[in-house]
């Protein structure tokens, strides 16, 4: 903002801030001078912003171009999987702590079991959960959406029942999966009911 047709000096402060996935660079300032950011004269920065840069103008002729990179969300995945095989029904408890870096998501995907209908979706920060169809390999689709972005540690806990009859034979035991994640590793444990014993049979990607 340059004042015409006045014989007044004109000078002042720049304030440039990044806020959610984006990382934002000031390149080519002329006639800037930078300064920390706490000397900002006009109030602090948005609380949820993740970099801030201030200058001083002396004179209204200065210029800068933004260079802007869109940031990448970093999601690491411990789980703690329990299927648990009732009289009538077979059940899968998943409590899983994700670890979100770099930037905040507003939300995320995972893949669970098909054939399993969803129970319940808890956690503090789930404003709501969207079930997709079946995306190949026995699984379908579980989109959650938050209350708003999240960054750092979260926990979700899962419930996912399938309404058929305990027998005896080979248990196949299902499995979650993360899309993109940086990494997922955790824990399996398998509870039946009175009447019947698990024997460990072909194991893959697992230590007992």
């Amino acid at each position: 903002l340059t004042p015409v047709g006045v014989d007044a000096r004109h000078s002042g402060f720049l304030r440039v801030s990044g806020v959610g996935a984006a990382r934002v660079e000031v390149a080519e300032p002329t006639g800037l001078m930078q300064l920390a950011a706490a000397q900002w004269p006009g109030g602090q920065a948005p609380a949820n912003a993740r970099q801030t840069v201030v200058f001083r103008f002396p004179t209204p002729d200065f210029r800068c171009k933004l260079r802007v990179d869109q940031i990448v969300p970093e999601i690491s995945v411990n789980q703690i999987l329990v299927h648990e095989l009732g009289e009538s029904d077979r059940v899968l408890h998943a409590d899983l702590e994700i670890d979100v870096r770099e930037a905040p998501v507003r939300e995320w995907d995972l893949l669970v079991p098909a054939d399993h209908a969803l129970a319940s979706v808890e956690g503090a920060d789930i404003a709501d959960f969207v079930p997709g169809g079946e995306d190949g390999n026995k699984l379908r689709r579980l989109k959650i959406l938050f209350k708003e972005p999240v960054i750092g540690r979260r926990l979700i806990a899962l419930r996912m029942e399938r309404n058929i009859p305990a027998a005896a034979g080979a248990w196949e035991l299902p499995a979650l999966a993360f899309p993109g994640a940086r990494a997922a590793r955790g824990f399996l444990g398998v509870v039946c009911s009175p009447g019947f014993r698990a024997v460990p049979a072909a194991m893959d990607g697992l230590v007992e």
